[in-house]
């Protein structure tokens, strides 16, 4: 099975294949979501954290999407995802959304993956 890590923001010179393959995948398998704004510190403080989340184990291991959607891209998605405030991070297992409660750390956000019962098509 592949594992996608998609990156959509303005920086990504192959944003638009990265926001297809999410907008046709996200509903298959489990996806960790960050919705971010470059604008807001608390998205930047956070970024080093999120980044190592590519490579863990606990993700790698129970084949989890990463994802990360700049505040710009929002509305180009072909579902509207209820975010109030950034950061809001998000883990959805096939389409279902959940809110992420835990620290925003590497090791916070892989424990919260790691407690998760999660599976089904992909």
């Amino acid at each position: 099975m592949v594992r996608h890590i998609v990156k959509i923001h303005a920086e990504n010179k192959n944003v638009n294949k990265h926001l297809e393959v999410f907008n046709q995948n996200r509903k298959k398998g489990t996806w960790f979501v960050k919705y971010y704004a470059n604008w807001c510190p608390h998205c930047t403080s956070m970024q080093s954290q999120w980044n190592n989340l590519d490579n863990h184990e606990v993700l790698q291991k129970k084949n989890i999407n990463i994802a990360e959607i700049e505040e710009s891209f929002v509305h180009k998605l072909n579902f509207k995802p209820d975010v109030l405030g950034f950061p809001t991070i998000k883990l959805y297992n096939n389409g279902e959304g959940e809110p992420f409660q835990g620290e925003r750390t590497t090791e916070g956000m892989a424990e919260f993956i790691s407690k998760k019962q999660l599976g089904g098509k992909r």
